[in-house]
């Protein structure tokens, strides 16, 4: 079975959030091929980089960011 991955999959593998747990234990049991597009790549990095802003400074909001 092939699995694409999006956003809300590929944020909790790499930041640790409430679901941050069950997406790692899937993922590291998961035996067959992945696959993300580039959108998705630009859209985690995105969505990691307003979390992280939140969390560690406070800054709310894009146009804050």
């Amino acid at each position: 079975m092939d699995l694409f991955l999006n956003t809300s999959f590929i944020i909790p593998l790499i930041i640790g959030t409430d679901t941050t747990r069950r997406a790692r234990d899937f993922f590291s049991s998961f035996s067959g091929t992945s696959a993300v597009s580039m959108s998705v790549y630009e859209e985690s990095f995105f969505v990691g980089l307003r979390i992280i802003a939140e969390d560690e400074f406070g800054i709310t909001g894009t146009a804050k960011l």
